[in-house]
């Protein structure tokens, strides 16, 4: 039974399904580095620095309080009710595992990610869509440089090429083929045309190495290796202060929600930026893992 040939919505699902496939995988990377970026220390029982920080990554802000069964805890919130006249949330609606209840803003802390409430995800997101579509194209310009020609066949004489064109590619030495494959001037009387692709994965893998950067550097994270001498002074600088402010604009509402829950509840409880330098690359030509000199 001759193989289904597929059509052109087929393809277009499978390779859709594909670039789906490789942003689930780039978005779990980021996601658990971007979950691993600042620690809470001297937590209450039971709860953990993920959990704040999980909250924080998918829905921008969380409510700490003393729950009234459950001792400390610290949820997903959203804001519910009316605003203040600044437009701050007078009580908020929490949410966990077969959770929720809402709570007015005075009985509890809220901590927030950034000033705007964004929710990390959102950018991982952007980013991570843009890694796939890279990805999916890579890998269909790959597919390419296996298929440089497409012959001309008829009905009658289809299967002939077909084994022609395999004993071809697997190496024999010496292919037999019927006389009336040649021309009277004794060349073979096939028609081929070339469909070879351009070879892009280079240029594609260079831009998908600067849209990683741009993630990392989003989510405050150096990535520069590149040797003094072909990096200004200027742009290192310019980098660290962009590394060190997408930083501290987290850092800063977490230490602020710290310092008000210590002084609501009596607790002990803080959170640090870890240091985290991507070091490792090619430096001329050569794989770098960060740990000697390229000086």
């Amino acid at each position: 039974m001759a193989r289904k040939v597929k059509t052109i919505n087929e393809i277009y699902h499978e390779l859709l399904k594909e670039e789906q496939r490789l942003l689930l995988i780039h978005l779990e990377h980021y996601r658990n580095i971007a979950l691993n970026l600042y620690e809470w220390e001297n937590l209450p029982e039971g709860m953990e620095s993920r959990h704040i920080e999980q909250a924080l990554l998918f829905h921008g802000q969380c409510f700490f309080y003393d729950h009234d069964s459950l001792g400390f805890i610290c949820l997903p919130c959203s804001n519910t009710g009316q605003l203040n006249v600044y437009g701050e949330p007078t009580s908020v609606m929490i949410t966990g595992h077969g959770f929720s209840e809402t709570k007015h803003i005075t009985e509890g802390i809220r901590i927030i990610n950034n000033p705007r409430l964004l929710a990390t995800d959102i950018t991982l997101n952007y980013y991570c869509k843009k890694l796939a579509q890279i990805d999916s194209t890579i890998n269909t310009n790959l597919i390419q440089q296996k298929v440089p020609f497409v012959f001309a066949t008829t009905k009658e004489n289809e299967l002939t090429m077909k084994n022609l064109y395999a004993k071809m590619y697997s190496g024999e030495p010496a292919i037999f083929i019927d006389q009336n494959l040649l021309s009277q001037s004794g060349v073979l009387n096939i028609q081929s045309v070339s469909c070879e692709a351009p070879y892009l994965i280079d240029k594609l893998q260079q831009h998908r190495l600067e849209i990683e950067k741009e993630l990392l550097t989003f989510l405050g994270i150096n990535t520069t290796i590149e040797k003094k001498e072909r990096l200004l002074q200027d742009e290192t600088n310019a980098n660290n202060e962009q590394i060190t402010l997408n930083v501290e604009i987290g850092l800063r509402e977490r230490e602020r929600a710290c310092e008000e829950i210590n002084e609501r509840f009596g607790l002990d409880i803080s959170v640090y930026a870890k240091d985290i330098d991507v070091k490792g690359g090619l430096v001329d030509g050569n794989v770098h893992d960060g740990t000697e000199n390229v000086d």
